[in-house]
């Protein structure tokens, strides 16, 4: 059974508020609606490379890409920046390759990638005539993805973003919450505290795909607890502190996510002057700042969002889309905070 809320330490409280507060770099208050959009890749030239190859039809050059992944992590990043504007035939072509190859794994992990986000787009569409279909399609297109990235790891079980895929599907169909513990075991063999398998998991744990709160927080806490000083693995906190937000509004949940929230801002290294200076770790920072200020912590949102800025360049919209327009949003909570 998972910890209950209280059982958790309540010794990790940190004076976050002691921390210098830097002068705001934006300027000024913008309307409702300012326009600005903001860049999901973070000006990334490898990133906007992908996105484009993947626009233009430009499968063969877009699958070396992938295949010349530094990272798996970056691989997932990749594979995500693909499926934001894809061409009309992306998926038809992908589907080609697999059948003439389908030892291609690379265009078999692209090829889930894509149906997977078709599948989340359709349901989520205002499109009416994609909605009538949408439950239908989406089952099947999940279904489709799953296939794909289980016979990945069927051949090559240490491909992380395959296990990525799996999770996602997963939570989509619906499995349980024991297949998608196992399936995360399995992804942490092939790749331990593996950033991308742990927002995954957390999603896959909340309430509203059918989990729990409690057992989703016991999860985040735990990786982050395990994790080592700097890692990603305690962005899954701020995630979960988030989703909880939107269902547990009374003060001890507050009181317990306002503790565990600072002790992973120091841990994952976000209190440092000057360690928001790459994408990764401003997109972290988004993450904290919007689940302190979800929660009422003021001081420890007021600090992050100082440190990240009006910059449009700085500003991460992972969390922020929730209320709207995530610039606009990450404005006017900022506004709201007296930091503009």
């Amino acid at each position: 059974m998972p910890p209950t809320l209280t059982s958790w330490p309540p010794s990790l409280a940190v004076p976050f508020n002691s921390l210098p507060v830097p002068a705001p770099t934006g300027a000024g208050v913008l309307g409702a609606t300012s326009g600005v959009v903001l860049d999901p890749l973070f000006g990334d030239a490898r990133l906007h490379e992908v996105r484009h190859l993947s626009a233009t039809g430009s499968l063969e050059a877009l699958l070396g890409l992938l295949h010349r992944s530094e990272s798996q992590t970056w691989c997932v990043e990749a594979l995500q920046a693909a499926t934001l504007t894809p061409s009309e035939n992306l998926i038809s072509h992908c589907e080609a390759v697999v059948a003439h190859t389908p030892a291609h794994s690379v265009a078999r992990l692209l090829l889930g990638y894509l149906l997977t986000k078709r599948a989340w787009d359709q349901r989520t569409s205002r499109d009416l005539r994609l909605v009538s279909a949408a439950p239908r399609q989406f089952h099947d297109d999940l279904i489709a993805a799953e296939e794909q990235f289980t016979k990945i790891v069927r051949t090559d079980h240490r491909f992380a973003p395959a296990w990525v895929g799996l999770l996602t599907t997963g939570r989509g169909l619906g499995v349980s919450r024991y297949e998608l513990m196992d399936l995360f075991s399995r992804c942490s063999k092939a790749a331990p505290q593996f950033g991308p398998a742990i927002t995954a998991m957390v999603q896959g744990l909340s309430a509203k795909w059918g989990g729990d709160d409690t057992a989703m927080l016991s999860f985040a806490h735990a990786i982050s607890a395990e994790a080592l000083a700097g890692s990603p693995a305690h962005d899954g906190l701020a995630l979960a502190v988030f989703e909880a937000s939107l269902n547990r509004p009374d003060p001890e949940f507050r009181s317990w996510a306002t503790t565990m929230l600072r002790h992973g801002i120091l841990a994952r290294g976000l209190s440092q002057p000057g360690a928001l200076s790459g994408r990764e770790m401003l997109r972290s920072a988004s993450w904290f700042a919007l689940a302190a200020y979800s929660i009422g912590d003021a001081d420890s949102a007021r600090v992050l969002m100082s440190r990240i800025g009006l910059d449009p360049a700085r500003v991460s919209g992972a969390g922020w889309q929730y209320f709207g327009d995530p610039f606009d949003a990450f404005h006017a909570a900022g506004h709201e905070l007296g930091l503009w």
